[in-house]
């Protein structure tokens, strides 16, 4: 039963045959490159959610997003828990990458991408990124990837589709029930 839908962002910058890529060096995949992003805030769009993230992650103010795929996340170790990202692309921004608290920014040739230092779906998600595919679906670990553990995929829905609307409104309603049941749980574990 899922109990949670964490929403988050990631963000693939690109310029001249170029993707920027990020070492995390905080929280999960920490010791990973992996795009730019984080948690979307409470009454904040996702697409706000990923200018800001890219900007506090990379120093890069994005003048055009475009959102492309739809991916949730799940864990054995973390039952009932979704990691809901939203996967954007941005080929036009402002400023310089500068290291920050959480990420460590390299630019790398597209041809030359770390992908055995990186989360095992990224291969899959970033190669549909670069080819401006828009997919969607659902990506099921072992456990989160650290520097020192690469986490296996035990299943993976993602495809590629012809609109993310549909999927949008899916996760929408998804999300309503998801709140709802919280809301009664625990208005009736207050009963007691």
């Amino acid at each position: 039963m899922i109990k949670l839908i964490e929403e988050l962002t990631v963000c693939y910058v690109f310029y001249q045959g170029k993707v920027l890529l990020g070492m995390k060096k905080l929280r999960l995949g920490a010791g990973r490159y992996n795009g730019f992003g984080g948690h979307v805030e409470k009454g904040e769009s996702k697409l706000k959610a990923a200018i800001r993230e890219l900007l506090e992650e990379s120093g890069l103010m994005a003048r055009k997003i475009k959102k492309l795929g739809i991916v949730d996340f799940t864990f054995e170790n973390r039952p009932g828990v979704i990691r809901r990202v939203r996967f954007f692309k941005c080929n036009d921004f402002d400023g310089e990458s500068i290291e920050t608290e959480e990420m460590c920014p390299r630019w790398f040739p597209v041809e030359s991408i770390p992908y055995d230092e990186m989360w095992p779906s990224d291969f899959s998600l970033l190669s549909k990124t670069i080819a401006n595919k828009k997919f969607a679906g659902r990506m099921r670990y072992d456990s989160p990837s650290t520097k020192t553990f690469t986490s296996t995929i035990i299943e993976d829905t993602v495809k590629e589709v012809k609109f993310l609307w549909p999927v949008e409104i899916k996760c929408y309603i998804e999300s309503l029930f998801v709140n709802i049941r919280t809301k009664i749980s625990i208005k009736y574990e207050g009963r007691k």
